[in-house]
């Protein structure tokens, strides 16, 4: 049940983090762009 719940958070905090990098990448891109 523990290694079941670890697994999850895991898999949400991956997901999260995937995220916030995809959002800073395309505001880097479009700072760059110029927009």
């Amino acid at each position: 049940m523990i290694h079941h719940h670890l697994t999850v958070f895991g898999v949400a905090a991956l997901f999260g983090l995937s995220a916030y990098v995809a959002m800073i990448g395309l505001n880097a891109v479009l700072t760059a762009i110029g927009l």
